[in-house]
């Protein structure tokens, strides 16, 4: 083998080893640029996803902020009721202690008491269906003689759209038949439209109704012979 020859073989293996290492270092940055990208967009992805639950998270929050302030108003209406209660508790035993002592003082005296008026005992109706059942009389003894018209029941102080639905179906529709609610009557339909206690006294659907019917019509629903 000549030296020329020799020296041939020599360029084109470094040529050949230029190509391979540039060939090599190719590969690799393509390699290591999709691995690159890839990356960030997971990394991407991921941060998106954190600010979502973020998001979700601040929603979370306030909604949390809102019941607690509604555990808090009903935790201030509870105590009120409480207060309430006690306060009559108080004024019927007062009371009951005065009716007690002037019996005493009476007898003592050597006087007679009247004959104490009858007291009417409100029934409350064991169940909602049992209620529903009773309403359909309230309903056409209030009414009275005509047939009830249909009055906007929301105009009732207490009342509002889903009450007044409810009651028209129950068959009170008009503002003389609330105005006329007995103590018995009130029980029922309590129970009937599923209210606690003593609500429609305390809003006192009776006087508001009494007095629409009688800017609407002219007439006391009140009175005899109306």
């Amino acid at each position: 083998m000549s030296w020329y020859t020799a020296g041939e073989i020599l360029i084109w293996l470094i040529l050949a080893a230029i190509l391979g290492f540039v060939l090599g270092w190719l590969v690799h940055w393509l390699v290591s640029r999709r691995g690159s990208t890839s990356t960030g967009d997971e990394l991407k992805r991921l941060r998106d996803e954190n600010a979502s639950l973020k998001t979700d998270l601040a929603d979370c929050e306030q909604d949390n902020d809102l019941l607690q302030a509604d555990l808090d108003a009903c935790t201030e209406a509870k105590a009120a009721l409480q207060t309430d209660l006690n306060a009559s508790r108080a004024l019927v035993a007062t009371t009951a202690s005065a009716v007690v002592a002037a019996r005493a003082a009476v007898a003592s005296a050597g006087l007679t008491t009247p004959a104490a008026a009858p007291v009417r005992v409100v029934v409350i109706p064991t169940s909602k269906d049992e209620a529903i059942a009773q309403v359909d009389a309230i309903a056409a003894r209030t009414a009275g003689a005509e047939p009830a018209p249909k009055d906007d029941l929301e105009a009732i102080f207490g009342i509002g759209p889903v009450i007044s639905k409810m009651l028209y179906k129950m068959k009170i529709t008009s503002f003389r038949q609330v105005a006329r609610f007995t103590p018995q009557d009130i029980a029922t339909v309590e129970k009937a439209l599923e209210f606690f206690p003593d609500r429609i006294v305390r809003d006192d659907w009776m006087s508001s109704a009494r007095k629409l019917n009688i800017e609407k019509y002219g007439v006391d629903p009140c009175k005899p012979g109306a």
